[in-house]
Formats: structure tokens, C-alpha cells, sequence
């Protein structure tokens, strides 16, 4: 999972007036019809088609085309964010998830934009029973969810995932820190009001320092398990190994990147 200059939240390639055109299409010399649903003027220029198999072919695979097996994740409903920022997150459902070369992957967002899987950070949507199986507050609800969010990412994408939600909980030695749910109590304040109007201002602020302590404790569970991250790990424990309340000035409002 990586990031795109031109794709995030209210960003995306300019698209050509013939997007969703029904075109005649050749793969490996064979004359098939399809779709174009994806064809950027811009950087990362991407032009996807969509075949009458309901099948998501990029333009340079067509020479020399083979459908290969597919993942267990198409055709599931699936949470994205953009550059790692989970303050916000839109919904999609995977329609290619290649488990052999070339391992394209495409999720269709409900706002009908296609995505690659590596221009964006996603993960398997949670079924709720009811909307009030989780607390509403978007911080409760993604530490309560963090263990099974992290198993459900791929393994060779689950350390790309563990860095951006490091990047929320731990402000670099700048005091710069990304915007996202896990840090976001604006948010989690305001969720709180709605449900109990009467809640002091200074019980919303312990109870969003506790729960952003336990996130950081299960992230630095889950870090240690990568070598690479043997600093991030002492980072978070030299922040967050505190008694008492956590300090929230440790994540200031003016954010930036680490």
C-alpha cells in the first residue's frame, strides 16, 4: 500500500470524456467488449477497462493478458483511506485481487472511482450487528478494531499499515504528528457530547487519553514483532510509559508529516 499526489480523499486524476464508453477491445489478438472505467490525462496515467466477464484489465496488460487466480477478497466490502489518514474513511468493493503475478489489485469506491490497492491503504469491512455494537466515536471504535484490522492485512502490506498508524499515535521529535482517528479528539469530543451532552470537558479528555494509551500499547505489541521497528517500539514506550493520564499536548493541533 502505497500513496499518489493525485489520489486521496478530494483528489483524483483528471478522467478522458470517453470514461465509461463501451469500447471493442483486443486481448492477446482476441476481440472482446469492454468498458473504461479508469482513464487518467495525469500522472499515474492509468487507463483500466472493465470486460463483459465483469473482469478489470489495465491497458498494459493487453498484449499479453492471462487471468490468473484471484484472492479471497473480491467481491467484499472493504474500509479505504488515503496517505495512511484514517480521520475519514470510505467504503469500496474489491473487483481484482491477484494472488500470482502480476498482483494487480483494484477496489471500485462507492463514489465510483477505481483505485489500485497500492495507491491506497484498506482493509476488510467489520459486519456490525448494530450500529451500537462499538461505541459511535470513530477513536473507540478503531482501537477496539486495531487486532482485527491488522490481521486482516496482507502480510507483506501489514508493516506499510503498522508505520501510518504509528505516524497518529507518535509525534516525531519536531512535535509534528498526522491527522487521523486515533489522535482526532475534536471528534471523538464532539461524539460524546451527542450521546451525553453533560460530560465535562475534563472526563472526555481522560477517557480519550486512555483509550489512545491502549492503542498505542496493542501497536507496540504488533510492531515488535518486525525487527525494523525496534526504535518505533522504544518511541512509543518512552511517550506513552507514563504514569497517570497521558499529556495530550502530545499530539498539537498544527499537524504535519513525521
Amino acid at each position: 500500500m502505497e500513496t499518489h499526489p493525485n489520489i486521496d480523499y478530494n483528489k483524483f486524476p483528471e478522467q478522458n470524456t470517453k470514461l465509461y464508453d463501451s469500447i471493442d477491445l483486443l486481448v492477446n489478438g482476441l476481440s472482446t467488449t469492454a468498458t473504461i472505467v479508469r482513464w487518467d490525462l495525469e500522472s499515474p496515467n492509468k487507463i483500466v477497462y472493465k470486460t463483459m466477464d465483469n473482469f478489470y484489465i489495465s491497458d498494459n496488460e493487453l498484449e499479453n493478458f492471462k487471468k490468473v487466480e484471484q484472492g479471497s477478497f473480491v467481491g467484499r466490502k472493504v474500509e479505504v483511506c488515503f496517505n495512511y489518514d484514517t480521520s475519514k474513511l470510505l467504503e469500496g468493493v474489491v473487483v481484482r485481487d491477484d494472488v500470482e503475478k502480476p498482483y494487480e489489485g483494484f477496489i471500485l469506491l462507492d463514489d465510483k472511482r477505481l483505485v489500485s490497492m497500492v495507491e491506497c491503504q484498506y482493509s476488510l469491512k467489520r459486519k456490525m450487528k448494530e450500529e451500537n455494537e462499538y461505541l459511535v466515536n470513530p477513536l473507540t471504535s478503531y482501537m477496539i478494531g486495531m487486532i482485527s484490522r491488522i490481521s486482516r492485512i496482507k502480510n507483506s502490506q501489514r508493516p506499510a499499515f503498522l508505520h501510518g498508524l504509528y505516524k497518529q499515535l507518535v509525534p516525531s521529535r519536531k512535535k509534528r504528528i498526522v491527522k487521523g482517528a486515533l489522535n482526532d479528539y475534536d471528534n471523538f469530543s464532539k461524539s460524546i457530547d451527542s450521546k451525553v451532552p453533560e460530560t465535562g470537558h475534563s472526563i472526555k479528555r481522560m477517557i480519550f487519553s486512555v483509550l489512545q494509551k491502549e492503542s498505542a500499547l496493542i501497536l507496540a505489541d504488533e510492531m515488535s514483532k518486525y525487527e525494523q521497528f525496534n526504535d518505533h517500539v522504544e518511541r512509543i514506550n518512552s511517550v506513552y510509559a507514563q504514569d497517570g493520564p497521558i499529556i495530550l499536548n502530545v499530539c498539537p493541533r498544527n499537524y504535519g508529516l513525521n
